[in-house]
């Protein structure tokens, strides 16, 4: 799972950093939470340190609720911190509780944990699912969980960009401002971005009309089956979209997006790695779903492409597992001072 902004820019991702102490205030919050501890240190001197942890959305579904950890109870904590060395703040990977209780967060060094979705699941016969007898649409419908494809998707430790940036594509990313970044104002990322973050997606299907609600930031797409696909329209956030179904194959296409300072990738996916990267109202994305053994994962094929920004059309796999029963898909409500404090803690820059 990634952050809701960037590691790379705010924390130490390389190196992993652990305290003890005494829990003296809770907050589980969206999109992030918070853990406040009293660290004692060898010469009886008292340190307060600020642990920030996921939203209490992600946190519940790895078994940590307002019960877990409370004020007094004793914890070790790892994970990365803040790239300034004057401010006691961290974000949290491990829980160790007193009990021995362990809450991982991200699995950092997993050998089988698949490094992209057409390794996983590699052996297995896709076409296997073909010849059902129930539609397409009908199978694909439900509640998905984004499967993680290795280290390098859970945590964004920087670097150069796996998309194809021309010249403007590398001068927009060299000027992000992680003070200034639209997911600081709640402002939710955009396609392909919202692909990648490690929420629920619900999809429900019909002859007509396919939805796809985000819990991310509640993002909800109304993709018509039966309309053409039309261009020239006004530019909207997330773009026109229109699906039909190839040869068991959901192919999805879109157009018509807004200019955005995030367009292509935001600062905390695999794809900008510690910076967003703008996109174009140019931007044309082409996702095609396809459905694996005994409809239980759901594999995604996209094509991303901007002139403006990208010299070629850039391509990338996803992977989704079916939910349980028991996952409840919640309402991911973003709250803006706890969003603005997640680059305050980190940077140390106050946000007017």
């Amino acid at each position: 799972m990634s952050a809701h902004h960037s590691f790379a820019t705010h924390y130490i991702t390389n190196e992993l950093f652990e305290i003890s102490g005494v829990v003296t205030d809770v907050q589980l919050r969206m999109p992030h939470s918070f853990y406040y501890l009293d660290v004692e240190l060898g010469n009886g001197t008292i340190e307060q340190w600020e642990v920030e942890a996921q939203s209490i959305i992600l946190l519940r579904r790895m078994g940590i609720n307002a019960g877990t950890l409370g004020i007094g109870d004793e914890v070790q904590v790892s994970g990365m911190r803040s790239r300034d060395p004057g401010r006691r703040v961290m974000f949290a990977n491990e829980f160790l509780l007193e009990s021995g209780e362990r809450h991982v967060m991200y699995q950092l060094h997993d050998d089988s944990t698949p490094q992209d979705s057409e390794t996983y699941l590699a052996d297995e016969d896709r076409s296997s699912l073909n010849s059902s007898d129930a539609p397409l649409l009908q199978r694909i419908s439900g509640v998905w969980m984004r499967r993680s494809a290795g280290p390098e998707d859970v945590f964004n430790r920087g670097g150069n960009s796996p998309m194809p940036l021309n010249r403007a594509g590398l001068a927009g990313r060299a000027t992000y401002d992680p003070t200034n970044a639209s997911a600081i104002d709640c402002k939710a990322p955009n396609f392909p971005a919202l692909l990648y973050a490690p929420y629920l997606i619900r999809i429900q299907g019909s002859d007509e009309r396919l939805i796809i609600d985000h819990e991310y930031y509640q993002v909800r797409r109304d993709i018509s089956l039966t309309a053409d696909h039309e261009s020239g329209r006004s530019p909207t956030e997330f773009g026109y979209s229109t699906g039909r179904v190839d040869a068991g194959v959901l192919v999805i296409e879109t157009d018509g997006f807004e200019d955005h300072p995030a367009g292509l990738a935001s600062d905390w996916d695999g794809n900008g790695r510690g910076a967003d990267i703008p996109g174009s109202s140019s931007k044309r994305l082409r996702e095609e779903y396809t459905l694996s053994v005994n409809n239980q994962f759901l594999h995604l094929d996209l094509n991303v492409q901007d002139p403006l920004y990208l010299t070629e059309p850039y391509r990338a796999k996803r992977l989704w597992e079916r939910a349980g029963a028991e996952v409840i898909f919640e309402a991911d409500v973003c709250d803006l001072e706890i969003s603005r404090r997640s680059t305050i803690n980190a940077t140390g820059t106050v946000i007017d």
